[in-house]
């Protein structure tokens, strides 16, 4: 079928419906959706509309409105997330890598000791003393 001037072929770069979402959550920072509704016109024989003359047309798709609808989250909206859910992550995330380092100093603490008290055992001493 003929596309009448107006009327461009599905272009997915242009035509497609897009959501931008924040992972974490899910929340739409971006949205596009855009809608157009065509007709189709055919030729019809002669007998049936006398008077309108429809055999002549050729057969086409005619646009018969076009819709797009956006949203888009502004800057203020867009900080105002980021403080209330990055913020908190950031800090979880400090507080994880602190208990790591906690871990491990006890961890050095707890061998330091032990080895401490492994060499001033008396019982160790005299081992030591025979294997010298």
């Amino acid at each position: 079928p003929l596309f009448r001037s107006g009327l461009h072929p599905p272009n997915r770069d242009l035509d497609d419906t897009t959501l931008d979402v924040e992972p974490i959550t899910g929340a739409l920072f971006r949205t596009r959706k855009r809608l157009q509704a065509n007709i189709q016109i055919r030729s019809v024989p002669e007998k049936l509309f006398k008077p309108f003359a429809l055999s002549k047309v050729k057969d086409a798709f005619v646009p018969i409105f076009y819709v797009e609808e956006t949203v888009t989250a502004n800057t203020t909206t867009c900080n105002a997330f980021k403080k209330q859910v990055y913020a908190p992550l950031d800090i979880v995330d400090g507080v994880q890598w602190g208990l790591v380092a906690f871990g491990g100093l006890v961890a050095l603490v707890c061998f330091i000791v032990g080895t401490k008290m492994i060499y001033k055992s008396p019982t160790n001493k005299k081992e030591i003393g025979r294997a010298v």
